[in-house]
């Protein structure tokens, strides 16, 4: 989703604010998915509801919205809350490298990502990076899952390659 943003340094009105995909995250999901850590750091256990509010931007968004500046540090004030608190400054403290957010786009996607744990919207996604063929670990899975919480569903089980061959299906055709 797409949700507007105040950079601290240049405030401005909220219509003419700039806006940028975002996503919620886990630790570990960039080395998951296998998007490199180009500056700074990745999320840790430590960013939770009682620390310091940070973020981690792709190349993308750091060139668009910070270009030839240093983007370690910048604050930006995200329209997206949890709702107890209201808005609040986020602190960038890493950039990642660019992935497709839109199939087939041809320039990368600005975006910036919460840590889970500051931020916990909805439904989630499980992304597992396995060296054994992906669908050989889905009852491992869904057994994992279930002794978090045996309410939780565990649906739509897909491969990267199933993914990605849906994503082009359209055009494709």
């Amino acid at each position: 989703m797409s949700v507007s943003f105040d950079i601290e340094e240049r405030r401005t009105a909220a219509p003419d604010r700039p806006h940028s995909d975002m996503a919620i995250v886990t630790r570990g999901y960039f080395r998951a998915m296998g998007i490199p850590l180009l500056k700074g750091r990745d999320f840790s256990e430590r960013d939770d509801s009682h620390t310091m509010r940070v973020l981690v931007v792709n190349d993308a968004f750091a060139r668009k919205y910070f270009p030839g500046e240093e983007v370690i540090g910048k604050r930006i004030e995200p329209g997206a809350t949890n709702g107890k608190e209201g808005t609040r400054l986020h602190e960038i403290v890493g950039v990642v490298g660019n992935a497709k957010q839109v199939a087939l786009s041809t320039d990368p996607d600005p975006i910036y990502y919460f840590p889970y744990k500051q931020l916990s919207w909805g439904v989630g996604t499980i992304v597992l990076r396995t060296s054994v063929p992906p669908l050989n670990v889905e009852k491992a899975a869904r057994d994992v899952v279930a002794s978090l919480d045996r309410e939780a569903p565990m649906y739509k089980v897909r491969t990267g390659t199933e993914i990605s061959a849906a994503a082009i299906a359209r055009p494709r055709f």
